[in-house]
């Protein structure tokens, strides 16, 4: 299809007008859930031309602009679903081509270099304002073809404003996460969610992948069942993605590895001296 085409809308502008900025996994379920549950405009753009065709196509967003800087200025929210470096570079590239007085926010899975950077763009002139966020939700499919409008439902949004923010903006935002299928809105500090999330989702994927790689031969594929396979689901994970956030994290996943290691240690010394009490103890989590 000739790009030029993909400007074709169903119809004039209603309500809102949001903007997915990268439409795989996330942004396109954004999208997906956004088109569900509100009658937002929604202005689509990803570097993958046939996303966005298809994006159009299935109706799933209303216009697909060739030019970045026409979707940004018509925008009045932005979702940026991007890697966590990659939205930093994308606002520097991108900071004059945003619409006066909108919001704009991103779904990576890290927040404190992003909020930090949002922080220091605080009462700009075009008045927009700049809100980290993180849906705590994922797969470990990938891609605009595997995302759903009920990929939310009953899932935990995280928004680390910082003093700048307006508290309009942090409104309008819970209502929209609220109405496209999130069961909670949390507010929190980038630095706190990032040392949390080095725990609730960085140690279990590290865990999933050695899981996998250490699979002692063959033969073992016979015995595995539920446990192992829900142990290691997120094990086959995106490696371009996962490496950046580990190491952007590091401190904060180094400081969890090494409790985990020294619980890990603590089990060996109880098996070896056959000491079923300080066993059953450390393998208890009540």
């Amino acid at each position: 299809m000739n790009m030029n085409a993909l400007k074709a809308q169903r119809g004039k502008p209603i309500g809102v007008s949001v903007a997915i900025i990268g439409l795989g996994l996330i942004g396109g379920s954004l999208a997906k859930a956004v088109r569900t549950h509100t009658n937002h405009h929604i202005i689509g753009f990803d570097l993958q031309k046939d996303v966005m065709t298809s994006a159009l196509s299935e109706g799933v967003i209303d216009e697909a602009p060739e030019r970045i800087e026409e979707t940004l200025g018509k925008s009045d929210i932005v979702f940026l679903c991007l890697y966590p470096f990659e939205t930093v570079e994308f606002v520097k590239q991108h900071y004059n081509d945003f619409k006066e007085g909108s919001i704009v926010t991103d779904t990576a899975g890290l927040k404190s270099e992003i909020v930090q950077f949002y922080s220091k763009l605080t009462h700009n002139a075009k008045g927009i304002d700049f809100v980290g966020g993180h849906p705590i939700a994922g797969s470990e499919k990938s891609g605009f073809s595997n995302s759903s409008d009920q990929f939310f439902v009953g899932a935990s949004y995280v928004l680390t404003p910082h003093r700048g923010n307006r508290a309009s903006s942090i409104e309008q935002l819970t209502a929209l996460i609220q109405k496209i299928g999130f069961s909670s809105v949390t507010c929190m500090e980038a630095g706190v969610h990032d040392e949390m999330i080095a725990y609730t989702s960085h140690l279990p994927h590290i865990i999933a992948s050695l899981l996998l790689k250490n699979k002692p031969n063959a033969e073992v594929n016979s015995l595995v069942g539920g446990s192992f396979r829900d142990a290691t689901r997120v094990g086959n994970m995106n490696l371009a993605l996962w490496t950046e956030l580990l190491m952007c994290n590091q401190f904060n996943v180094i400081k969890i590895l090494e409790s985990f290691e020294t619980e890990i240690k603590a089990v060996q010394v109880a098996l070896k001296n056959q000491n079923v009490d300080d066993l059953s103890g450390l393998i208890s989590f009540k």
